[in-house]
């Protein structure tokens, strides 16, 4: 009897020891600590080492006293400086992260669902470099620099946190919109060097800031959900805050923050309805993004999509608001190798600066309605091969510079102002075989390098008699191997009459094109095919060219060499002609389209 006794001391001794808070066991890769012997629940203390990712699971069994636990934290520094941990698996049971429990895993990158995560304490992602999201969605308690130096976060939502301790989201150098909904008190550093910060959000439930709050306080919308203004004056006047616009819900509000005290510190209080019409707001409908360029009348300009096939509609409405999609804004995808083609609406009138540039997927970019080409806008990308630019009417610098592929002959019939490199080849002689220009005759400026580089140039055609004026004032074109043997003097040059041709000669700079003979053809007279209703394509060709006759119209056409001899004679009423060209040598020829009121001839390349 007392052997039993015995016994069952012993076993009921290695129990109680199995299920006592603060012991710890390993299961598998991980290390475990109990937190809870009623009911039984453990917390992750670390891993045995060296795993590139984990799966944490919900529940765990002490193999030692057969004892099943419920995992439901990460213990502080669990993973403190883990240098080789990349992905994280958290299950549902998981709810709090403890002090410190990721910091320094500067290749971790994600967690799985944070969605069920209520606590976090201070420094669990300080440092994590590279960990692009987290779902904050049931988060209650945050700790002090718990996002600090997390880089890759765009956007952060905390839909039910109520305070927000000071520093909790420093230093973010990537985070573009922070929301905090339900916040109440909004601390001290929460914004501190989060340099491309363009929102953020506070619930109408907000009632105080503390005096750090908006220290280094960049350019970006404060959105505050409330017309009646919280004590602006416990904020730190050593803080710039001009660089932020306060918006609240109605004008009503805007009344009330201006005549607060504190609140006349920020650049502008606006409202919600202002806002929507501000130059530079920015949102998203559909697969697009959009920023407001002008407010009188309402346009916007495409700043971004999220599809790779672009078809970008000529309006957009947004909180009832409708805006005209009018341009391809600056640097809108620069660098994104996604995009593969972009078919724009007739109301887009303008792409600016850089705006695929490096776009290295791209093949096909609709610009038939384009009339200002921005600088670099193609810049470095090698899919594309032709355009058209029948609407153009203004190339900045590097407009169509370095295109890596663009080829033929290229037809600029509304062209007024040539900006400096427009069409520059690339530092290789490999590249950019354009072969002609022919500039319309409402040219009137021309920059002196707006040749430069063009080593294939054989022609070039300008429909005035009157020398465009050289933009910088200089008296000499800077060609740099213009065309591929140097000589100025190899390229032909076409002007409208004999007139054109005495002008021309005389003229500083233009003289230097030795070569100059007149066409008729060109006459400031002749209407290009746009303003017809034709569209001539492809050029260069190889096997055929297609003649669009949008209104159908009666018209003949005439085929001819460059010495005259008329090759192909048709008369044709229908929307889409074919033109079988295949047999014919390569080289350039004319195609003349007459109707009854007018004429127009295009310069076509066989290959």
């Amino acid at each position: 009897m007392k052997k039993t006794l015995l016994l069952l001391a012993l076993i009921c001794s290695v129990t109680n020891y199995a299920q006592t808070v603060g012991d710890t066991f390993t299961s598998g890769d991980l290390n475990y600590t109990v937190t809870n012997e009623t009911p039984f629940e453990v917390e992750v203390s670390g891993q045995t080492g060296g795993l590139t990712a984990i799966t944490i699971p919900e529940t765990v069994t002490d193999n030692a006293t057969a004892t099943t636990f419920s995992v439901v934290a990460i213990g502080a520094n669990a993973f403190l400086s883990d240098i080789t941990l990349e992905t994280v698996s958290l299950p549902s049971t998981v709810v709090t992260l403890k002090d410190k429990a990721f910091q320094k895993c500067n290749v971790l990158t994600t967690l799985g669902d944070t969605s069920n995560i209520e606590t976090i304490g201070s420094g669990v992602f300080l440092d994590c470099f590279v960990l692009a999201s987290f779902d904050a969605s049931s988060l209650t308690s945050l700790g002090g620099n718990s996002f600090r130096e997390c880089r890759a976060i765009e956007s952060l939502v905390f839909p039910v946190l109520t305070t927000a301790v000071g520093n909790a989201t420093n230093r973010m150098p990537n985070i573009k919109e922070s929301h905090w909904p339900a916040i109440e008190t909004f601390g001290n550093y929460n914004v501190y060097q989060c340099e491309s910060l363009t929102d953020l959000y506070l619930g109408s439930t907000l009632t105080a800031f503390e005096a750090q709050t908006f220290h280094s306080a960049g350019t970006f919308l404060l959105h505050i959900d409330n017309d009646t203004p919280i004590d602006a004056t416990i904020l730190s006047t050593d803080h710039d805050v001009s660089g932020v616009t306060v918006v609240v819900p109605t004008a009503a509000g805007v009344t009330a923050y201006d005549s607060a005290p504190g609140w006349d510190r920020f650049a502008d209080v606006i409202s919600q309805s202002e806002l929507l019409t501000a130059v530079g707001y920015t949102f998203t409908e559909g697969d697009y993004t959009y920023t407001v360029t002008n407010n009188s009348p309402l346009e916007v300009g495409l700043s971004g999509a999220s599809v790779t096939a672009l078809d970008v509609p000529a309006s957009v409405t947004s909180s009832t608001i409708t805006y005209s999609v009018t341009s391809v804004v600056a640097n809108a995808f620069e660098g994104d190798s996604n995009i593969t083609s972009v078919n724009l609406p007739s109301t887009v009138k303008e792409i600016g600066a850089w705006a695929f540039s490096g776009c290295s997927s791209l093949t096909s970019l609709d610009t038939a309605d384009i009339t200002i080409i921005g600088s670099n806008i193609l810049r470095g990308t090698n899919g594309i091969t032709t355009l058209d630019l029948s609407s153009v009417t203004t190339i900045d610098s590097n407009g169509l510079g370095r295109v890596t592929n663009l080829t033929g002959v290229l037809d600029l019939p509304n062209i007024e102002t040539l900006g400096p490199y427009a069409f520059v080849g690339p530092d290789t002689a490999d590249g950019t075989h354009i072969t002609g220009l022919n500039l319309g005759g409402s040219l009137t400026e021309v920059n002196t390098f707006a040749f430069y580089r063009l080593r294939d140039l054989s022609l070039l055609t300008v429909a005035t008699d009157t020398p465009p004026a050289l933009a910088d004032g200089a008296t000499t074109f800077d060609l740099n191997s213009t065309p591929s043997s140097g000589l100025v003097s190899d390229i032909s040059f076409e002007v409208p009459t004999p007139t054109g041709v005495s002008n021309y000669s005389m003229a500083d700079g233009w003289s230097q094109f030795t070569n100059i003979s007149d066409n008729a053809s060109l006459s400031s007279e002749t209407i290009d095919a746009k303003s017809l209703g034709f569209a001539i394509y492809p050029n260069p060709a190889m096997e055929s060219i297609s003649i669009r006759n949008a209104e159908s119209l009666d018209a003949k056409i005439e085929v001819s060499d460059l010495n005259g001899r008329i090759l192909i004679n048709k008369n044709v009423n229908n929307n889409l002609t074919e033109i079988n060209i295949s047999n014919f040598k390569s080289g350039m020829y004319l195609f003349k389209i007459k109707t009854q009121e007018s004429e127009f001839v295009k310069r076509v390349v066989k290959q």
